[in-house]
């Protein structure tokens, strides 16, 4: 029952090519609540990984439960798709202020200075572009 131990599982399943077992594992330490299993859960829906699901708004679900655990790469991506209108039919889009929540926290855990510019310049884009599309 521990999560990050299934995680860890369906890591090594995934690499050594049995995919059906490494979406089961993945999917119950996501469900578990491990905010990495959480995203990469997403991102094998998203990307259309063997064995996974093909409901966006699987992956909608899973960043959405990540960025909440605090998981910056979850919350980049959950925005980008959700710009690029992949979470579109799905009935429980992230607020406005949820996703200004999680990117103010992502850009306070960039590194100071030039180490964390890109991740910072990103993120600015992210918001420009997120209040683009509330615009029209």
């Amino acid at each position: 029952d521990n999560a990050r131990i299934r995680y860890q599982l369906g890591r090594v399943l995934f690499y050594s090519g049995q995919f059906d077992e490494a979406m089961a594992e993945m999917r119950r330490a996501a469900e578990g609540g491990h905010a990495q299993a959480q995203f990469i859960y997403g991102i094998f829906v998203i990307k259309g990984r063997p064995g996974a699901p093909s409901d966006p708004c699987i992956a909608s679900r899973m960043w959405q439960a990540a960025a909440e655990g605090g998981r910056y790469a979850a919350t980049v991506h959950y925005a980008m798709q959700r710009l690029r209108g992949t979470f579109d039919a799905c009935a429980d889009p992230a607020s406005a202020d949820d996703l200004e929540r999680w990117l103010t926290a992502a850009e306070q855990a960039a590194p100071a200075g030039y180490a964390g510019y890109y991740r910072r310049v990103f993120i600015e884009d992210l918001r420009y572009r997120l209040g683009q599309a509330a615009a029209t």
